[in-house]
């Protein structure tokens, strides 16, 4: 049996058991998967399991964020076996006798990705299970968004802003998109977030302008909460960060104002 073989039957085998018990079915992640492949690559290679890694001690939700993996909440379940005879059932029926590996099976995540490895007579797989994060910067959303925004200031008969590109705001709306509604940020946080957006810019920037940091957690992307600071005559240059949190569909939006000091 080849390893894809194997895998499809992990996926197929755990979303049966989740169909039994009523439940909706995972969506296959493939970006999880080859996290999940990886991984079990190196637990072959090092011949035992562990959810800390042999090789740099980075933990299941460590491992997919160094893989670019954007989420809420991730779990990993491991399993091994000396047999190529039935080795996924072998390997299903071990995991589901097991209080915390069972409750992973029939998780509340919505995504899962499986992956295996094979070694003479010996298979490893890694399931990882998580509710993963969107960032909608590639789907057209920022751009949007700011084209609404300088509609906007262009009906006031004001320059558009210029764009400045900050990573580290889709950082803060990956995790402001899984915030529970109503949950605000802390005084305390909001300066934090300031000194982290001054930290990307460079001191020219920084001493030329005042830095303004608001975020909206919503259905949709908005940048109402900064409505004055659009129409701001001294206003100079906008970033912005959006994330959606593909368990709830809540989107955040990010937004820095850079205003003439």
């Amino acid at each position: 049996m080849s390893i894809q073989t194997m895998e499809r039957a992990f996926f197929d085998q755990t979303n049966a058991l989740r169909f039994k018990k009523g439940l909706v079915p995972y969506q296959d992640d493939r970006h999880l998967s080859s996290i999940a492949r990886q991984y079990a690559q190196v637990l072959m290679r090092h011949g035992f399991i562990d959810h800390t890694s042999p090789e740099d001690n980075s933990t299941p939700g460590e491992r997919a964020l160094q893989g670019s993996y954007k989420f809420q909440e991730i779990r990993e379940n491991l399993g091994q076996v000396r047999t190529l005879t039935q080795p996924v059932t072998i390997i299903m029926k071990g995991l589901i006798k097991s209080p915390g590996h069972y409750r992973n099976l029939v998780s509340d995540c919505s995504h899962c990705g499986m992956g295996v490895a094979k070694q003479g007579l010996d298979v490893i797989v890694v399931q990882l299970f998580s509710k993963p994060i969107e960032m909608l910067t590639s789907g057209g959303h920022k751009r949007d968004l700011l084209g609404k925004l300088h509609i906007v200031r262009s009906s006031h008969r004001l320059p558009p802003f210029q764009v400045i590109s900050l990573p580290y705001l889709d950082e803060l709306a990956v995790r402001l998109a899984g915030f529970p509604e109503g949950q605000r940020l802390s005084e305390e946080q909001m300066n934090s977030c300031l000194d982290g957006i001054g930290n990307c810019l460079s001191a020219n920037i920084t001493q030329s302008h005042d830095i303004h940091f608001g975020y909206s957690v919503g259905s949709t992307p908005s940048f109402k909460h900064f409505h004055d600071l659009i129409l701001n005559r001294q206003g100079r240059a906008i970033a912005l960060g959006l994330a959606q949190d593909q368990n709830t569909g809540q989107i955040a939006t990010v937004t820095a104002v850079f205003t003439a000091a």
